[in-house]
């Protein structure tokens, strides 16, 4: 033990040579791909050195003043705040990010990045990829192979590659389908066997990732079961390296990897780079001695600033130099990045008043080097010996790009296949990701017409509502999207064309089945040529409404904005179809939307092509009845438009031309309007996904604060880093008042097992072990051994599968509140955005303390953990998202702290430390360390021990489970767990009756009232959804009101104010539509962390999102209703008769309600946003259908009558229609024949 204390801070020579398999592999790799692709950027093999130079970059982020929290009041705002800049000659102060960095890596070379969390490390590497978009601005000069980056952008995309810190695939396709298609991408389309390469060039990066035995299992995510989490890195890493690209770029690509699998990617890097004389740049957190060791130069940055660029050992001695000492046991790099911390570094015998200590002073002793000289030196020398070699190189690259045999536009973008194969590609793995009876038997009569038209409309109807989900899918898509477009591998606006495309068999499936089922049923032409126009119609109009909607949502940032849009345009694409509201019956200032309608051409032919030819015979003839019994046919008439008097017939091509202006030679004219608006739809929405920026400007980890506390706190505008030196951690005054847990935890013989196609798989054997009060104990394995597995078996939380042996706490059996006594830290920061740090902890305090402590002490204690973990500098501030509020650090001493305020007995962490640099994760073990010597219990997986390099490549073979179930250590273990067994357990009743009366901690009101406030606050902090609802409904308001502007008591006018009211109701399915994002963001706290921790029961959850949804639409709806009631003149039927008004307008909030209950029923029904938005058409056609307005009930089929009485809308519809006035035809009314169907009835 001493000799490996010793060594410990030393680096291991021996870790530090290649694994002689990896080696193999990444060689072979490099030989395969040389063959089958292609390096843009030509290798200078005379002449200067030549690799990247990035001289004086400097990059300005978000607002440097204080940022707060939108809310519904500062949106409303906010177009007071854009004009106030035009009134005002103060300019907006940028944040600065980075302060001039410079550095030059050779071929062949790998650059390590380092520095604290909000060093600017991320922005440097992005800056170094030329993606800018989420910054102000940036400049200075960054060139690869003598050229500029820009140049690379846009001629070499692909030749330097970024890969982000988080891992995003697409779930459900497996690991082999992810690669295999990576490999695709950048495999040359004219080459000899080609599908014979891009399997041998698959295997081969399977086999140097370690991946052979996932090559069947989906990929999978936070919420979908998949790979393990390291194994999901590894594919993000392989997918990577699949580009063959000349510069990778890797952001703390190490995360979620163990040490092992660390310097193993570490050492695929290296032999990638050299072999292959590319450049490798990588920014990593916890990186090993053996992986510090691999690389040949770093750069160190601090708060924006560089203060060392060179090797690994001139940056040793250059600290050493300064004053700075390493300490024992402190690896390379946390002694690089200690220097800039006061309570972490060390300092030599009588220097400690002579280190720099400012981030200026760092920068002062850095330009005052030898060092920068020597690298101010190197990178004009390469760029003056470069100067004659550039346009050289540029026509050697062309020359080499005719060779290639590949379309010149392709290769000067970068792209390795065409735009064809890149189609054919994308469209072979979206492959891989992949009421009739209402009017049944409708009569061949006059008296048919109406439904006739009913349900073709209702085909046009369905077909554009079920592409309303496509919206939802497109905001799944983008960062898998975006993150392959910087590779290279594809045009985005390809991908989205071949997504669309890929859905048009399976549309054709969809939308046949449909046809048959309603054409058939509802008795339409029994004529085969006459169905195939039907279908042919339907068909495209789905596929240039799907392109549409795809459009909409490739234009805008925010999914609910989206549904605003598509939901407001959703009304007049189907109100001036021409058959809710006749042309005749149109007001002159939205006649025109008929014309650039592409659903009233589809209306028109499918109309044309049902009546044309027929000749129908009249239900009814006029005189009629006891009297005129004995009549001629040529002294009566039929009451149709149309109809000739003498004649029992009416001709459908009259009907229709007399009623609406429809002919049949129109068809095929309207059929190549249609197919204009589907190509016109799918080219702008390739394009827009091509061109239109798909992210926001990024703020940063900058904290957010509310405006009422920001106001006060000017200081808080910067960054605000948890404090971590060890004077600070050292008071333990704060742990004081913590409770001490007085239970061991125990579990002995343990086995589990879980169903898999072929049978049984076991995941864990014979596994024992324990934690007792007052220590913390570490489950450490290899990526893939089962750490996460233990911990979730241990905590309860495991849904599926068998588990066999013992889990006991003081030697009894787990009970039911076991959830609520144990804390639970999951390695994913889940929280609600839009709280603050203070609010969530004691939202967590309230719910899981027990009743009968007061509220005053439960807040003190949430302030005691508050100190405890040194969250008083940002306690106020909002959590945000990633990226954009609290940062890593910050959102894990969060995360704890949350099981802190809950006074658990025990605590399980899972890799609490997964995704920080050295000195957060030693201050989150350091803290938790203190927790335990405080008297509380831990157990947490940690994923990067000191340890495991022993146990991984070097030692493959090594049975380590024998060696421990026969050593001494494994004999000691067996007779701690039999000494903290008990002898007798307690009575089954006891146990019951203590465990139902501890399930709950606090009452059911009391948990309502928590968690109705926290969603009010969710809502009222949440602008964009709130203000899209509110501009949906306005402007449908609007809309329909001046639509059906002031409608007369004429039998039109009463048709039309019906209709008026069904057209309300359409607005349903996209408000339904925008609800279900919002309900599953929510659903997915709960289910993730609230649930299983018992914080409140699953009522109180559905009770206070349906109220708050409730309020919410009331308000909304009221915005819709007042325009709509005014504008459309219904005030007019109750002239001095106010109450009726408002018993109208309740019973639209009637509706409002019924659609936010309903919406949130189908929602919670779903497993996920996309089935949910497939459920909404299907549940919109039993309400929509049966109300009576397409379909009377007196034709409707008997078996369906109840669905008609169980609508909704049915009601609505009858209470509306009941207080039309009653009122006298005039002679025109009745003898009108240029008019539209007078079909008033009413349900």
């Amino acid at each position: 033990m001493k000799d490996t204390e010793e060594k410990a801070g030393e680096p291991d020579t021996e870790a530090l040579l290649l694994d002689q398999a990896t080696t193999a592999a990444v060689r072979e790799y490099l030989q395969l791909v040389q063959t089958s692709q292609h390096d843009h950027i030509e290798i200078a093999k005379e002449g200067p050195p030549r690799g990247a130079i990035f001289k004086d970059v400097k990059v300005s982020g978000g607002d440097a003043g204080i940022i707060y929290q939108d809310t519904v009041t500062t949106m409303a705002l906010r177009p007071f705040h854009l004009v106030r800049p035009l009134f005002s000659n103060q300019k907006p102060a940028w944040k600065e990010i980075l302060h001039g960095i410079d550095g030059i890596v050779n071929e062949g070379e790998m650059l390590l990045v380092l520095g604290r969390p909000g060093s600017g490390c991320t922005t440097l590497l992005k800056t170094l990829a030329g993606i800018t978009d989420s910054f102000h601005g940036w400049s200075g000069r960054v060139t690869y192979e003598g050229l500029l980056i820009d140049t690379i952008k846009k001629k070499f995309r692909g030749d330097v590659v970024y890969n982000a810190e988080g891992d995003v695939h697409f779930p459900f396709l497996t690991v082999l389908q992810t690669l295999s298609f990576a490999v695709k991408m950048k495999t040359l389309h004219k080459i000899p066997k080609r599908s014979n390469q891009i399997q041998s060039v698959t295997n081969s990066i399977l086999r140097i990732f370690g991946l052979e035995d996932t090559t069947s299992t989906l990929i999978g995510n936070d919420f979908v079961a998949g790979v393990s989490g390291g194994e999901r890195k590894r594919v993000s890493l392989a997918e990577v390296l699949s580009t063959h690209a000349r510069v990778t770029i890797w952001d703390n690509s190490t995360q979620g990897l163990d040490s092992s699998n660390s310097v193993r990617f570490g050492e695929i890097l290296h032999e990638y780079s050299k072999t292959g004389n590319n450049i490798a740049m990588a920014a990593l957190y916890q990186a090993s001695d053996d992986l510090v060791g691999l690389f040949d130069k770093v750069t160190i940055l601090h708060e924006g600033q560089q203060i060392f660029f060179g090797t690994i050992e001139e940056a040793e001695d250059y600290f050493s130099s300064l004053g700075f000492e390493r300490s024992k046991r402190q690896s390379l790099s946390e002694f690089f990045i200690s220097v800039t911390e006061t309570g972490l570094r060390s300092t030599k015998e009588g220097w400690q008043d002579r280190v720099p200590r400012s981030v200026d002073d760092f920068v002062q002793c850095w330009k005052a080097s030898t060092y920068w000289a020597s690298l101010e030196k190197a990178i004009v020398d390469q760029q003056d010996a470069a100067l004659g070699h550039d346009s050289q190189m540029q026509n050697d690259s062309h020359e080499q790009k005719k060779a290639s045999n590949k379309p010149e536009v392709e290769m000067q973008e970068g792209y390795i296949l065409s735009r064809g194969a890149q189609l054919s590609a994308t469209l072979q793995r979206a492959v891989a990701r992949l009421g009739g009876s209402a009017f049944y038997n409708t009569p061949d009569t006059t008296q048919g017409f109406f439904s006739r038209q009913g349900v073709i409309f209702f085909g046009i109807l369905f077909n554009t509502i079920q592409t309303l989900g496509e919206v939802v899918t497109q905001y799944a898509r983008r960062p898998i999207v975006q993150k392959q477009q910087g590779f290279a591998m594809y045009h985005p606006g390809i991908d989205a064309v071949s997504s669309l495309i890929s859905l048009w068999p399976l549309k054709i499936v969809s939308v046949l089945l449909f046809d048959l089922v309603l054409y058939f049923m509802a008795n339409l032409k029994r004529e085969p040529g006459t169905f195939f126009i039907f279908f042919l119609f339907t068909y495209f109009t789905t596929l240039m409404m799907s392109a549409l909607f795809r459009f909409i949502a490739a234009v805008n940032k925010h999914e609910a904005t989206a549904m605003s849009i598509v939901g407001v345009l959703i009304l007049p694409l189907v109100i001036y179809t021409g058959y809710v509201i006749p042309k005749t019956s149109m007001h002159p200032w939205f006649k025109w939307i008929t014309y650039i309608n592409p659903l009233s051409y589809s209306f028109e032919a499918l109309i044309a092509n049902e009546f044309h030819g027929r000749e129908v015979i009249c239900s009814t003839l006029i005189p009629s009845g006891p009297a005129y019994q004995n009549i001629s046919h040529q002294n009566q008439v039929c009451p149709v438009t149309g109809s000739t008097p003498g004649s029992i017939y009416v001709s459908g091509d009259l009907y229709i031309a007399a009623s609406f202006d429809y002919y049949h030679s129109h068809i095929w004219r309207n059929f190549g309007i249609l197919i204009a608006f589907f190509v016109f739809f799918m080219v702008a929405y390739g394009l827009a996904v091509e061109f239109v920026p798909q992210v926001e400007k990024g703020r940063g980890d900058v904290l957010i604060w509310l405006r009422h506390w920001g106001s006060r706190r000017n200081e808080k505008s910067q960054p605000a880093v948890a404090p971590s030196s060890a004077d600070e951690l050292s008071d333990s005054q704060g742990f004081a008042r913590l409770k001490r847990s007085d239970k061991s935890f125990s579990w002995n013989h343990l086995d589990y097992d879980i169903h898999v196609k072929d049978g049984t798989k076991t995941l864990l054997t014979g596994i024992h072990g324990y934690v007792k009060p007052g220590t913390m104990t570490a489950l450490i394995g290899e990526s893939g051994a089962g750490k996460t597995t233990l911990l979730n078996v241990l905590a309860q939380r495991t849904e599926t599968g068998v588990v066999r042996g013992e889990i006991l706490i003081n030697g009894k059996n787990l009970g039911k509140d076991f959830k609520q006594q144990t804390g639970f830290v999951e390695s994913q920061d889940v929280h609600m955005s839009e709280s603050t740090v203070r609010e969530t902890l004691r939202f967590s305090a309230q719910l899981r303390q027990p009743l009968d402590v007061s509220d005053k002490e439960k807040n003190e204690y949430v302030e005691e953990i508050i100190k405890v973990l040194e969250m008083q500098d940002y306690a106020d501030a909002v959590i945000g998202v990633p990226g954009s509020g609290l940062n890593l650090e910050q959102r894990k001493r969060m995360t704890v702290g949350i099981e802190l305020v809950a006074k658990p007995s025990l605590i399980f962490l899972d890799e609490p430390t997964s995704g920080l640099d050295s000195q957060s994760s030693w201050s989150i073990i350091l803290c938790l360390r203190k927790l335990a010597d405080s008297g509380q219990a831990i157990l947490c997986t940690i994923h990067q021990p000191n340890i495991l390099r022993v146990m991984g490549s070097q030692v493959e073979n090594t049975e380590w489970a024998d060696i421990w179930q026969n050593s001494d250590e494994a004999k000691v273990v067996e007779q701690d767990l039999a000494s903290l067994g008990a002898p007798k357990q307690p009575s089954k009743e006891k146990d019951a009756k203590q465990d139902s009366s501890s399930i709950s901690k606090t009452s059911l009101f009391h948990q309502y009232q928590l968690v109705q406030t926290r969603s009010f606050q969710f809502y009222w902090r949440s602008p964009v959804y709130i203000h899209g609802k509110v501009i949906l409904n306005l402007a449908a308001g609007l809309f329909l009101g001046f639509t059906y502007f002031q409608e007369k008591n004429s039998a039109q006018g009463l048709q039309n104010k019906m209709f008026a009211t069904f057209s309300s109701l359409i607005l349903s399915a996209p408000l339904m539509n925008q609800i279900q994002p919002r309900f599953f963001q929510v659903r997915d706290l709960y289910k993730s962390r609230e649930e299983p921790s018992k914080m409140y029961h699953w009522s109180i959850f559905a009770i206070t999102l349906i109220i708050t949804e409730m309020i919410t639409n009331l308000i909304t709806g009221t915005l819709y209703f007042i325009p709509w009631f005014f504008a459309v003149g219904f005030s007019h039927n109750f002239q001095g008769n106010r109450g009726r008004s408002a018993y109208m307008w309740i019973m639209f909030m009637m509706y409002e309600l019924w659609v936010s209950t309903f919406a949130l029923l189908i929602a919670a029904l779903a497993p996920n946003a996309q089935i949910g938005t497939l459920l909404i058409p299907m549940s919109f056609v039993f309400v929509a259908l049966f109300c009576g307005v397409l379909q009377p009930l007196s034709q409707l089929v008997q078996f369906w009558h109840f669905v008609h009485y169980a609508s909704p809308f049915t009601w609505l519809i009858e209470y509306v229609s009941s207080q039309f006035p009653t009122f006298q035809p005039s002679s025109s009314e009745l003898t009108s024949q240029n008019k539209g169907p007078l079909h008033h009835r009413p349900p």
